[in-house]
């Protein structure tokens, strides 16, 4: 399946100039290891929930106007708001915030020291693009006049006097492209001009330089679409990836001179690969192509650098070419952790990334090509947790009931003796077709500072390990995923330190609602679940998203079923259908805001399953929606998760805070 999200910076980083980490020939990096079971025992104080809560975490970066400063998301300061840098280091400071909703980080315009951002009202309300006012202290100037529309922002136009984004104005249910001239923004206002009516409802890819050719997405399933490729000249709309079967092709982006556009496909492939389609001649050519899916690709400001993402065995890397040379580019390369994200100042001689790892929260960085010299965009950055007292994982395979290999992410707390025991928990993330990464991920770090074993699983169904691997979970859903889960318990025993009386299960979104699974259909098999926002009633939550999300709704629908063709099978796995079957603890977190999954649905299915006398919990999310993006909300939920397990498992470690502020990150 295609990755379905339901719902739901700390550290030195040792960085040096070399080569990107790739053997040659096969573009992979390391594959999973032979297990290794020992274990070097190291006291290490226990932190808090609060403590790693307050670690921050950042995304979205933007070089501004000028070299000098660029524009990130984070949430250093409690909420999430965007964050102004000092390319040549200096604290980093919020920038545009709002006391009511979440600010993120969009675009810088090019043509003023200013930048756009987007509200975020919840999952289900329609987003603004705005401009912060009086310095982004609360107040912003909505761009788009339609104040009950859905606008995203798509690009700049190539003489950086307007940018193309997409609405739903006049359809709901549709995107169509507009694009708003904000040259003489500031005296005169922006002029917003239909450019093309989506009546199809493709999903937007790309528009060319030259304002001739928009590319499109028509998804036919969720292993099928093809690329569309708009001439505005002449009004013909072609498909320029016919093919037999199923083959996904998606685009990406238009090279800088106009005359081609770059796509990935996974034709003739277990993984998606980097193509180039000439627009002239209508000939394609592989540009990059490895054992392992290349996630996305884009070009530096002035098509000087390509940027290749790729996700080999949920380690994502990134490549830099350049264009005109095709050759590689030495980038930084990450000891312990990677660059997922990265942005081109105006003049292409400064990069800035977004660097993260299992024991670094996302930490932005600056990078001089020329000068190949790095420095963390925050120096000395005071922070609570030495990341030394975190875990890295061990990437390892299992075999599951039916022999397929399913892979896996150890993590093994660093206060374990040599032969003693603790408790563990099966992580699942969500999805259906997500995949756990080689990311920091607080809760996990928190869990296992706190003593416990985790294993992060990415069952049958999960992005990142194929196409095969990632239907094989159709049409059984909450049947062999679960049953990958169970199996895991197997690699736990193995490790001769999991006490495998004490097994649990932990997931968020589809993860949660496995959870909430394996207390009714696997009862024997796990001591307790923890679902964190997990769906009740599949059905009503596709039903209930919103029009703008239709092309989320499709795939939905085309992975779990149309709630008008397939209601039978979408409420046999629904929990509401079985709520009289689960047979142990189970704490359930939902939010009031979350209309994905109904707070009524949620509540209907926690009274009957109290019912059964096994100890069902809840915990209602009052002022944030299922992403905790609120601090506070963040810490509670992760108090109740840690005081749900030690009822259960028991407390394992002795509490050993340390002072705030004793670490030093960056340098």
């Amino acid at each position: 399946m295609r990755a379905l999200v339901w719902f739901c910076s700390v550290g030195l980083v040792l960085l040096s100039i070399s080569g990107c980490g790739r053997d040659e020939g096969n573009g992979k990096t390391s594959n999973a290891a032979e297990p290794d079971f020992s274990l070097h025992y190291r006291s290490v104080p226990t932190y808090t929930p609060e403590q790693f809560c307050s670690l921050g975490s950042f995304k979205d970066l933007c070089m501004a106007t000028s070299d000098k400063l660029a524009y990130v998301s984070g949430d250093p300061f409690g909420d999430m708001c965007v964050c102004r840098i000092v390319t040549d280091g200096g604290p980093i400071k919020p920038f545009a915030f709002s006391r009511e909703e979440p600010v993120w980080m969009v675009t810088s315009i090019p043509t003023e020291d200013e930048i756009i951002c987007q509200r975020d009202r919840g999952f289900d309300a329609p987003r603004h693009l705005s401009v912060p006012l009086s310095g982004g202290q609360g107040k912003f100037d909505d761009l788009i006049p339609w104040p009950d529309a859905h606008a995203e922002f798509y690009s700049w136009s190539w003489d950086e006097k307007s940018f193309f984004f997409g609405c739903n104005h006049q359809d709901h249910e549709r995107m169509d492209v507009y694009e708003a001239h904000v040259e003489d923004r500031i005296e005169h206002g922006v002029d917003i001009e239909l450019f093309y009516q989506n009546d199809s409802g493709y999903v937007f890819g790309d528009i060319s330089n030259d304002k001739r050719h928009i590319a499109f997405c028509k998804s036919n399933s969720n292993y099928d679409s093809d690329i569309l490729l708009y001439d505005l000249e002449s009004g013909q709309m072609s498909n320029i990836t016919r093919h037999n079967g199923d083959v996904i092709c998606i685009p990406q982006c238009f090279s800088a001179d106009a005359q081609g556009l770059y796509y990935l496909t996974d034709e003739n492939s277990e993984y998606r690969y980097l193509k180039h389609y000439d627009i002239e001649t209508e000939s394609t050519e592989i540009f990059e192509k490895y054992d392992h899916d290349i996630m996305s690709m884009y070009f530096s400001e002035a098509g000087k650098y390509m940027v290749v993402v790729s996700n080999e065995d949920g380690f994502l890397q990134s490549l830099l070419f350049d264009v005109a040379k095709r050759e590689e580019v030495l980038l930084p390369e990450i000891t312990g952790a990677s660059i997922v994200s990265s942005s081109f100042s105006l003049r292409e001689t400064l990069m800035g990334m977004i660097v993260t790892g299992p024991r670094f929260s996302s930490t932005p960085y600056m990078y001089d090509i020329n000068a190949y010299e790095y420095w963390p965009a925050e120096e000395g950055r005071h922070t609570d947790i030495e990341p030394s007292d975190l875990v890295d994982p061990q990437r390892l395979r299992f075999e599951s009931f039916d022999g397929l290999e399913i892979p896996a992410l150890l993590y093994t707390p660093h206060q374990l003796r040599p032969g003693s025991s603790a408790p563990a928990l099966i992580r699942v993330g969500d999805g259906p077709g997500g995949q756990l990464r080689l990311e920091f991920d607080a809760l996990t770090q928190l869990l296992v500072n706190h003593g416990y074993v985790v294993l992060a699983v990415n069952p049958r169904g999960s992005s990142g390990y194929g196409k095969t691997f990632s239907t094989l979970d159709d049409g059984r859903h909450g049947v062999d995923d679960l049953a990958d889960c169970v199996a895991a318990k197997r690699l736990l025993a193995a490790t001769g330190y999991v006490d495998t009386s004490k097994i649990g299960i932990i997931g968020e979104g589809y993860g949660g609602f496995l959870a909430t699974r394996a207390l009714a259909f696997q009862p024997d098999e796990f001591v307790l679940g923890v679902d964190m926002f997990g769906p009740v009633d599949f059905e009503a939550s596709i039903r209930n998203m919103p029009a703008w999300r239709q092309a989320e709704r499709d795939e939905l629908c085309w992975e779990l079923g149309d709630p008008e063709t397939d209601r039978d099978y979408l409420n046999s796995i629904s929990p509401v259908s079985w709520s009289e079957k689960i047979a142990g603890p189970l704490l359930v977190l939902y939010s009031e805001r979350d209309k994905w999954n109904n707070k009524h649905s949620v509540e209907k299915f926690l009274e009957e399953a109290k019912d059964n006398g096994v100890g069902v919990q809840e915990f209602l999310v009052q002022n944030d929606d299922n992403r905790l993006l609120n601090k506070e909300t963040r810490i509670a939920a992760y108090e109740r998760v840690l005081l749900f397990l030690e009822e259960h498992l028991g407390v394992v470690v002795s509490p050993e805070p340390v002072d705030a502020g004793t670490t030093e990150s960056g340098g």
